[in-house]
């Protein structure tokens, strides 16, 4: 079953990003529903599995996370959208 932001699914991913948060989630799985932990387990999954040189690139980015683009258009308005507040935020 997914869980986290990420939607972490599999016994292997689940062993590897909690080798990498320091936490065993393959049998505490369901601390990725905590906030803290889902978080986590989200700058865990990017620090290990997205290069610098796909930063900025939605295309190579997505192509990371999940394999393919589907559901690319989603992701790019997202992407705008976040992009915008955090400019607002910036300038407030």
């Amino acid at each position: 079953r997914g869980r986290g932001p990420i939607g972490l699914t599999f016994k292997d991913n689940y062993a590897w990003i909690g080798d990498l948060m320091g936490e065993d989630l393959v049998t505490l799985p369901e601390l990725l529903e905590q906030p803290h932990y889902a978080l986590q387990s989200c700058v865990a999954y990017w620090e290990g599995r997205i290069p610098d040189t796909a930063l900025g690139d939605i295309i190579k980015v997505t192509k990371r996370v999940n394999g393919g683009t589907i559901g690319i258009e989603d992701r790019r308005q997202l992407t705008e959208t976040a992009a915008e507040v955090l400019q607002r935020y910036r300038e407030a």
